[in-house]
């Protein structure tokens, strides 16, 4: 689930008193109880952010929006308002606010109680820089990261140049660690136990102590890992070794970091009559928590966009509802407790109800209809996925009538002829569609073929003496049965070995007939 934004509220002048001003400020910094603060708050862009030293109040810095206060019941006010990109924000012992932006190498210094006493001036775009005094200007950097500023004043920060943690005193500044750091730092927040937490590029919070604070030197490698698997550039720590990330979501230091899952994988479609049915693989990685739900998600080309349609816990869904003939292009996401995946590859797919439509010799072929041998077959259909292949095929020994695609309209027009040599009796029409990257589907249909034609009867001459018939009489041999239902037999039998026999039997007449004849001439 993606975090509610709570609306933010214009603070009057009494209001933004409250807020901002309790009176003179702790002398010591206090981080606040995580009970009394929600488990999720919402700041639209947020970046940094720091509680007040007394404990009692949460600044966020946004990018392109300006500064929120948010109060430990979770409500939200503005009380700057800009376009600036606001980076880093700090809090000071007597209540007032640091702050950094993007593209300047200053650190601004808020005085609250002017807030309080003009909050609609604030409220005015850029006008924040006409009451803001400049605390300290980078002489080597174009804007400064990170902000933190412990109770006696010091200041630390962190620039877009260096990879260290800058000590700022009394307008002077040194560098804490011996050597740059591997990563820069891109967010601090004072700890509990008078320590700094610091947050670099690659989402690992580091802890320097107290101690190493106090020694003005630390070597790099000195530094604890508090936690890691961070997003964003700012947190806020509160006493019990919890933190609010610049999400929104409390979190434990040392904690296994939870993130949103990868997208899902394999997105693959199966349309159905008005329907498309959706299969794909779970995430490879889920982030650190289970998956709790999927969301599938339809092209809208009116909003250029996609809108969700069905959330499902399991990897399927069927998508009801749909125009037959027209595609539809889906994707899937999945969401665990930090939050909603990347989409997943798009898949298009059109379903289609498989209803066609026969003729023969112009007139319509019902189910069981008769159509002769030798005759023509019209099958049409429409609201069909364009381009998808087409086949009309006749069994049960299959003879394929006629192929084709689908034309751009979602129609289509097959015609083929039925053999001649058909045989005679009960056939079935098969006609099939098969949509790229979709399961074929196909369509029966019973018919009768009448006036079949007959396999032809073969003339045997049997050779002289072996029948009783007259020579020279052909003789009429019945073919080969064939079972109904299947295709005729077309052609004759070998006749090389009868050809032979004949030959045979005229070459020993002859031979016959010419000792005959010779034995006539010696009596």
């Amino acid at each position: 689930m993606r975090h509610q934004l709570f609306t933010p509220k214009l603070l009057g002048a009494a209001a933004a008193a409250l807020l901002v001003l309790g009176g003179p400020a702790a002398a010591a910094s206090a981080a606040p109880n995580s009970s009394d603060w929600p488990a999720e708050i919402s700041v639209p862009g947020a970046y940094g952010m720091a509680f007040s030293q007394d404990g009692s109040m949460l600044y966020v810095a946004q990018r392109e929006k300006g500064v929120a206060a948010v109060t430990s019941s979770g409500v939200v006010s503005e009380i700057i308002t800009s376009p600036d990109d606001f980076m880093a924000v700090a809090t000071e012992a007597n209540g007032d606010l640091l702050l950094t932006v993007d593209s300047k190498p200053n650190i601004y210094r808020i005085d609250m109680a002017d807030v309080a006493k003009n909050p609609e001036v604030y409220q005015q775009s850029g006008m924040w820089k006409e009451r803001a005094a400049v605390v300290y200007t980078s002489p080597s950097s174009s804007f400064l990261y990170s902000l933190a500023e412990t109770p006696d004043g010091t200041i630390y920060y962190s620039t877009f140049q260096d990879r260290q943690i800058n000590v700022l005193r009394d307008g002077d500044s040194t560098s804490l660690l011996t050597s740059a750091a591997t990563s820069p730092f891109v967010g601090f927040s004072l700890l509990p136990d008078g320590g700094l937490g610091a947050l670099d590029e690659n989402g690992v919070i580091w802890e320097v102590s107290a101690a190493q604070l106090a020694s003005g030197s630390v070597e790099p490698s000195a530094l604890t890992v508090l936690t890691t698997g961070m997003r964003g550039n700012g947190f806020a720590a509160f006493d019990d070794g919890t933190f609010y990330s610049t999400s929104g979501t409390k979190r434990t230091f040392q904690e296994a970091p939870v993130d949103v899952p990868d997208a899902p994988t394999g997105l693959t479609a199966t349309t159905g009559d008005g329907e498309v049915t959706l299969s794909w693989k779970a995430p490879e990685n889920d982030g650190g928590a289970d998956v709790t739900e999927y969301t599938v998600l339809i092209y809208n080309s009116d909003d250029d966009d996609f809108e969700p349609v069905m959330g499902t816990t399991t990897t399927t869904a069927t998508v009801t509802g749909l125009k037959n003939g027209t595609s539809a292009e889906f994707v899937v996401s999945a969401s665990n407790s930090a939050g909603e995946s990347d989409y997943s590859d798009s898949v298009t797919a059109t379903p289609f109800a498989l209803d066609v439509a026969y003729t023969t010799g112009g007139a319509t072929l019902a189910s069981d209809g008769t159509v002769e041998a030798g005759h023509s077959v019209t099958a049409t259909g429409s609201a069909l996925p364009p381009g998808a292949a087409l086949s009309l095929v006749l069994h049960s020994t299959p003879v394929t009538l006629a192929t084709g695609v689908v034309a751009s309209d979602g129609t289509f027009t097959l015609t083929g002829t039925v053999p001649a040599d058909t045989v005679a009796g009960a056939h079935t029409l098969i006609l099939t569609v098969a949509p790229a990257g979709d399961d074929a589907r196909s369509v029966e249909q019973s018919i009768t073929v009448t006036n079949a034609t007959q396999i032809p009867s073969q003339t045997v001459i049997p050779p002289s003496g072996t029948s009783s018939a007259t020579p020279g009489t052909p003789t009429s041999a019945v073919g080969p049965a064939v079972s109904a239902g299947h295709l005729a037999a077309t052609g004759t039998d070998d006749p090389e070995p009868a050809l032979a026999l004949a030959a045979f039997l005229v070459a020993a007449g002859l031979v016959f007939s010419v000792l005959s004849r010779s034995r006539a001439r010696r009596a």
